[in-house]
């Protein structure tokens, strides 16, 4: 069988589907039973989430733009889900069942996940337990943790580097293939070191799997030109979105930003192809909902999630293989002899008569042989 054109089979109509392949003449050559189905797959999806450049991209190569909530009081995931976001990041420590639970919950509502480690970035022993790696490689296809959040500590680019490459050595030596999120210093404020140091940390993975985090709510804001910075860079950087009320100050949010700028930094995420996930989706100054209820929705939580022009009903898109978990295949599926066999554009093979016909796709070929 040539390995460049794997085949699937699926099940249609309660038909029973024989196959088997053998080669011939260098060509494979498939025994499909009359009046049944199967799908033959040139692209199959990888094992994990993958960085390309700027972009996070899906186990089958295409590109996902995050739009995705955070939660950290243990909300409904399902309600969560219901805003239309793609992703959803956990902030809270949580027991290896409940961790299953939950990732589950978020796989069955087609969200990519993120989540922390209840040790905290500077003990990754935990993500090394064997009950957590039984999880974690069961869904790693959804899977991009936050094993490096926020640096609480003020901007000093050699101690980042230091725990950062750290935890990268960590999680690699234990075999863990995703995307691995890291975010700045100083609170996650710094987007200067991960521009002037992030390709160093990029370059250092060996995967070369890495999203950067940033935070913009104190030493860059989203005005045209840092946002440019951010793409010209080439780099694979997030962008938090958060109000950060000053409770001290309503009218303002912390370290003077405007009570909207949240606002900005969710329309500008998302028109330069920037992933974002929104702090938080229930407590607080900040939460997108009174409640937990999605609906019931805050001031932010309209601009968000309900009617404003960047919600995320409108922008917040998946990917087909995270609706399907397959991938959509390219080019153009042609059979020898349509009477034999039909093929449509997705590379379905439905039987239709007796005897045989070359199946091409991309300069790849099979045969189906119909009896």
């Amino acid at each position: 069988m040539n390995a460049a054109f794997p085949i699937a089979f699926l099940f249609t109509g309660g038909c029973a589907l024989a196959a088997s392949m053998f080669a011939m003449q260098d060509q494979p050559i498939v025994h499909v039973a009359k009046g049944s189905s199967l799908r033959l797959s040139g692209h199959v999806p990888g094992p994990s989430l993958r960085v390309s450049g700027r972009q996070l991209v899906d186990p089958c190569g295409e590109p996902i733009v995050i739009r995705g909530v955070e939660d950290n009081v243990h909300s409904d995931v399902a309600e969560i889900a219901k805003s239309g976001a793609n992703a959803i990041r956990f902030v809270y420590a949580m027991k290896p069942a409940e961790l299953e639970a939950r990732i589950k919950s978020a796989v069955e509502h087609k969200m990519l996940v993120s989540f922390i480690s209840p040790n905290g970035y500077r003990d990754t022993g935990w993500w090394n337990r064997p009950e957590i790696k039984a999880i974690l490689v069961k869904y790693q296809q959804w899977l991009l943790p936050h094993a490096y959040g926020e640096g609480a500590y003020s901007k000093n680019n050699a101690r980042w580097l230091r725990e950062t490459k750290k935890v990268i050595t960590d999680l690699r030596g234990f075999g863990y293939k995703f995307p691995i999120e890291i975010l700045a210093d100083q609170w996650g404020q710094s987007l200067s070191t991960l521009l002037d140091h992030g390709a160093e940390l990029v370059a250092f993975d060996p995967e070369h799997n890495i999203l950067l985090g940033n935070q913009m709510y104190s030493e860059y804001h989203p005005d045209e030109a840092t946002m440019g910075r951010i793409v010209a860079s080439g780099l694979p950087i997030m962008v938090g979105t958060c109000t950060f009320r000053n409770p001290e100050k309503p009218s303002e949010g912390w370290y003077g930003a405007p009570l909207d700028q949240y606002q900005k930094v969710w329309r500008s995420t998302y028109d330069n192809r920037i992933g974002s996930f929104y702090w938080n989706w229930t407590t607080g100054g900040d939460a997108l909902t009174t409640n937990g209820k999605c609906g019931n929705w805050t001031t932010p939580g309209k601009f968000i999630c309900g009617s404003g022009p960047y919600s995320m009903p409108k922008v917040s898109k998946k990917t087909h293989w995270m609706v399907s978990g397959s991938c959509k295949e390219n080019g153009t599926w042609t059979s020898s002899d349509p009477s034999v066999a039909l093929v449509d554009d997705q590379g379905w093979v439905t039987g239709r008569s007796i005897g045989r016909t070359t199946i091409s796709h991309d300069g790849e070929t099979t045969v189906v042989d119909v009896y």
